[in-house]
């Protein structure tokens, strides 16, 4: 963050450094090892230009990463100078000024209560503040051309899926939230199961990821219902800057382009976009700004160079500005005429590899299914949604995305039955990508340094490092932040402490513990595979079975909160009572591979975890005895 004294010297040193960064980029992806060409992947992706554009771009991203990592472990010095030029990035300033009132001849259009920056997963923490606050005047500035969502589905769990859209309050055009699930929820299976090589038969749950969502569906009506509600949607628009004072915060927006940008004009930028008024302004004033970016918002990253500023050296880790882990994801829709592993069943997880040596530097190789579109009439095959995803780090010899990419590829005869170098598989859409997980001291943070600017989501940070976030992150947030952000914009008190415990507070102990479960699937480079090759395998073997052990018993909770990923403390403890009884020697190897140190931190997270739990219990029961009392005490009267 800087201050408002920030010269002129500093912002020409800015520009340098943000133009030579992107002349990187483009010698990235034009000449360096990892800009893969058509011929590097496998036929089914290669033969779709937007797919290779797709895994370019996104491994010029991944291979900048490792290459900073690689500098840093050559010359530790030149991390630090690297640090200190990007802490000079001026996109979030904080100023001690106040703005005071605005003149009553000032274009109103340029000032609402609350601005969303993101309009895609950023729709619903507008939606859900118009209709909670309805006097509050509501704005969303979006990039892309208009705020629509893609045609393969979100996969989610059903009683989760309706808590959130509750939280999204009353959508035009629907009589409650059953109805718009009912007519959002394209897709259900009777239930979701995890395997590894070497079960006799698989884990199986119900009421965990058991539907498919679709998201233009979805987007389409909430985005109908801002427009009713006389929200405003500025599309086709960047914001490039936040100025956030005392009484106020100040976006700083222009035209957006892909692939080029062109400030506006104030006002003449009528193509910019197919905003709701034909126009981009070039500000927008605001009360509160909500941060709805994704994972590589550069004002999360902003934020978070001055969280590990901010905290005291004993407790700061030496990069904790930048991520700890990876969730290296590829995979997506695919289409082929049958599934011969069945098409109505979801795999949460699946294992069923031995890493030997070659392949230590890929990780543990992890896959997910789910049915797609099975009631979408007019689709001429089957389709099916795969997923391929490994826990690791940013060491520098990591293998490239185009590389799990062909991995990807090559699973798939033996994972789904189907031979994904054949022509009878179509690919519908292909994600890949490193998603980031941030920690201090083992555990995401929520993020907000600076008054009146709140970070949703992804960009927060506060997502379990065992999930790949986006519409899962927010499906879980959105029904504890709105009424919070009630109460702040009602008071006023829009400071970044008040904005940091709306989101959830600083410390979450139960993102804290699922570090340790991250580090125990990952494997770090350089190991040896006789020693650690299988012992991802073997691990989640043990967990498996002992949470089918569990069920056999009437015990059902450890393994829905385990594979709906949410760290309960008794459930946890019966897990791990029973993994430690049947297998202690493998148990005991698992926390060592992930470190004792970390081994200590989660003991210390899940004691909190446990204190935290019988807090919000007794609370819970306090509040429901005066409720009582106080329904008793108005029959006797």
């Amino acid at each position: 963050m800087v201050t408002a004294s920030t010269t002129g010297h500093r912002a020409n040193a800015q520009g340098k450094v943000r133009r030579r960064r992107r002349r990187l980029l483009r010698v990235h992806l034009a000449r360096g090892p990892w800009a893969c060409s058509s011929q590097a992947l496998p036929l089914l992706l290669s033969k779709q230009p937007d797919v290779v554009k797709h895994i370019n771009a996104q491994d010029a991203f991944w291979n900048a990463t490792k290459t900073v990592r690689r500098r840093a472990m050559e010359n530790k010095c030149d991390r630090k100078r690297t640090n200190e030029r990007a802490r000079k990035s001026n996109v979030l300033v904080q100023h001690d000024t106040t703005l005071g009132a605005r003149g009553g001849g000032d274009d109103e259009d340029d000032e609402c209560d609350v601005l969303i920056i993101g309009g895609v997963l950023g729709a619903f923490v507008a939606h859900a503040v118009a209709t909670a606050v309805p006097t509050a005047r509501v704005a969303v500035v979006e990039r892309n051309e208009s705020i629509v969502g893609r045609d393969q589905e979100w996969n989610a769990s059903l009683d989760t899926l309706t808590k959130f859209l509750n939280a999204l309050g009353p959508v035009h055009g629907y009589d409650d939230a059953n109805t718009l699930r009912d007519n959002v929820t394209t897709s259900r299976w009777k239930c979701s199961r995890a395997f590894v090589e070497g079960m006799s038969e698989p884990l199986a749950v119900t009421g965990v990821m058991d539907c498919g969502v679709s998201p233009r569906r979805l987007i389409d009506a909430v985005r109908d219902s801002l427009v009713r509600r006389g929200v405003r949607i500025h599309t086709g628009t960047e914001a490039t800057h936040v100025h956030s004072h005392r009484d106020a915060a100040v976006v700083q927006c222009r035209a957006y382009r892909r692939g080029r940008e062109k400030d506006s004009g104030g006002g003449g930028g009528g193509g910019g976009g197919g905003g709701n008024h034909g126009n981009i302004p070039t500000q927008v004033r605001a009360r509160l700004v909500v941060d709805c970016t994704g994972h590589f918002s550069r004002f999360a990253e902003e934020s978070r160079r001055l969280r590990s500023k901010r905290q005291p050296l004993l407790h700061r880790p030496p990069l904790a500005s930048e991520p700890r882990g990876h969730v290296v994801v590829v995979g997506g829709c695919l289409e082929a005429p049958s599934w011969p592993q069945g098409n109505d069943v979801a795999d949460l997880l699946a294992c069923f590899d031995t890493v030997s040596q070659d392949d230590i530097r890929f990780g543990q190789p992890l896959w997910e299914a789910f049915p797609a579109d099975l009631d979408v009439s007019g689709t001429t095959m089957p389709r099916r949604t795969v997923y391929m995803f490994a826990y690791i780090d940013d060491h520098p010899d990591r293998p490239s995305l185009a590389e799990y990419a062909g991995r990807f590829v090559d699973g798939l005869s033996r994972y789904q039955g189907v031979d994904g170098h054949g022509e009878e598989v179509g690919v519908v859409r292909f994600l890949a990508g490193a998603l980031p997980c941030y920690s201090d001291i083992e555990g995401p943070h929520v993020l907000s340094e600076a008054r009146r600017v709140l970070h949703v989501g992804d960009a927060s940070a506060a997502h379990s490092p065992l999930s790949f976030g986006g519409f899962g992150a927010m499906i879980r947030t959105l029904p504890m932040l709105r009424p919070r952000l009630v109460r702040l914009l009602e008071s006023d008190r829009l400071d970044a402490g008040s904005l940091r415990r709306a989101a959830g507070g600083e410390y979450d102990p139960a993102l804290s513990s699922s570090w340790l479960f991250n580090r125990s699937m990952s494997l770090r480079v350089g190991t040896s595979a006789a020693r650690t090759g299988d012992c991802v395998l073997r691990t989640l073997r043990l967990t498996f079975t002992s949470l089918k052990l569990l069920q056999r018993f009437g015990i059902r909770k450890p393994a829905d909160f385990f594979l709906a990923d949410e760290m309960r403390p008794i459930p946890l403890m019966q897990l791990l009572l029973v993994m430690g009884v049947r297998q202690p020697l493998l148990a005991y190897s698992a926390a060592a591979r992930a470190g004792m140190l970390v081994f200590v931190r989660w003991y210390v997270h899940y004691v909190c975890l446990c204190a935290v739990s019988v807090v919000r219990l007794i609370s819970f029961t306090t509040s429901e005895a005066r409720r009582d009392t106080g329904g008793l005490k108005s029959v006797v009267a």
